[in-house]
């Protein structure tokens, strides 16, 4: 059971969102981040909760390929791919210390989350041995695509696929491009 219903109140103003909590017209506040709106909760005796299914941030990494030629058009080489990136840690890296991988899209403490589906075992050496398996033991050259807010998670893309042997180049696109 749960509530019959929800209202959503957006107040951008942070000093106005700020009363309308202490006042008692709001019941949560979410994305708490100016300093002085900390300050002021924790002198009226509030305490800060982290809740992860709320602190959702997805780096969602696509291969995206219409070229039969492509070496990415190769499941044994997304494969390789897919095994030789430590996705933990370019979590870490691109979002910070809340951050996490999953195979699939969802917290691991949602419902429909199952842990058999997380498939990922980062393994560089076999990675590198999978590629030349595939046809490619001296990589090859691709590129990232992406808006410049995920410049963290395609800097790290690139140096991973360094790593692998893979030469990748870093393009900015505007965001509203993504899916076109």
């Amino acid at each position: 059971p749960g509530p019959d219903s929800f209202k959503w109140t957006v107040i951008p103003d942070t000093t106005a969102n700020l009363a309308a909590f202490l006042n008692g017209e709001l019941d949560y506040m979410i994305q708490v981040s100016d300093p002085n709106v900390i300050q002021k909760l924790e002198s009226n005796g509030f305490e800060g909760i982290v809740d992860p299914t709320a602190q959702v941030f997805c780096c969602q990494i696509q291969i995206i390929n219409k070229d039969p030629n492509d070496p990415l058009s190769n499941p044994d080489v997304r494969a390789a791919v897919y095994n030789g990136i430590d996705w933990d840690d370019l979590a870490l890296t691109a979002i910070g210390p809340l951050a996490y991988h999953s195979d699939m899209i969802g917290a691991d403490n949602m419902p429909y989350y199952k842990e058999s589906i997380e498939q990922s075992e980062f393994n560089l050496e076999a990675a590198k041995k999978a590629l030349a398996d595939a046809g490619y033991p001296d990589g090859f050259e691709t590129v990232i695509y992406g808006a410049s807010s995920d410049a963290a998670a395609m800097t790290y893309m690139q140096a991973a696929l360094d790593a692998l042997g893979i030469k990748a180049e870093v393009v900015t696109v505007d965001p509203s491009l993504r899916g076109s």
